[in-house]
């Protein structure tokens, strides 16, 4: 490692290591991308040994801050996404869907979608429009728990892809090996999700 590396790396490190940034970069994250960046961030995590609880007080503040903007733009939005001929008939019938499965149970309806693929979003300005309307608290409310269960749900599967991630590094010691056996991962993740969000349709 050269001077200029082990500098970027000292400096790159001891910013991480700062609680406040820690907690900045958890929640923007989780805020603009969700499910796949919890996994980075416990890599990160696990590997740099970070305060594990930082990220994810971070990454819960992240994801409510981000369902709150959508929910209020969705008020505006989602009419002009209904109308869309290819996005309007696709997603307000997996919503719908989504409401029988969980007897219209507005906690229920939040937690599943949390583990779907591309759904998220979509469900919380749909529930905007809900009717009866649905307080912006009542709905925080919700969230909140269904946060709680998804955080724990992915911050352990986050876990346990970072150990396994090191695990295969310290074995084979090609990082470029592990990296690849990561995105392997992703991708598998993404299909699972993507299939049972399409079962959900039928």
């Amino acid at each position: 490692m050269t001077l200029l590396e082990t500098i970027v790396h000292s400096l790159s490190t001891s910013i991480l290591i700062n609680p406040y940034f820690l907690f900045f970069l958890s929640f923007v994250l989780i805020a603009l991308w969700g499910d796949a960046s919890m996994v980075l961030l416990m890599i990160l995590g696990v590997g740099l040994k970070l305060p594990l609880w930082i990220i994810l007080v971070g990454a819960y503040f992240g994801a409510q801050f981000g369902d709150f903007i959508w929910f209020i733009l969705g008020r505006k939005l989602l009419p002009l996404v209904a109308k869309h001929e290819r996005w309007g008939k696709h997603y307000i019938h997996l919503i719908k869907s989504l409401n029988k499965i969980a007897h219209k149970s507005i906690f229920i309806t939040l937690t599943v979608v949390k583990f779907l693929y591309g759904t998220r979003v979509i469900t919380v300005m749909y529930l905007s429009h809900r009717k009866p309307k649905l307080n912006v608290w009542k709905f925080l409310w919700y969230n909140s728990l269904a946060l709680i269960l998804w955080l724990a749900f992915m911050g352990t599967i986050g876990y346990l892809v970072a150990i396994g991630f090191s695990f295969i590094f310290n074995v084979v010691k090609d990082i470029q090996l592990a990296v690849t056996l990561l995105i392997l991962f992703f991708i598998i993740f993404n299909i699972v999700q993507k299939f049972i969000s399409k079962k959900l349709e039928k």
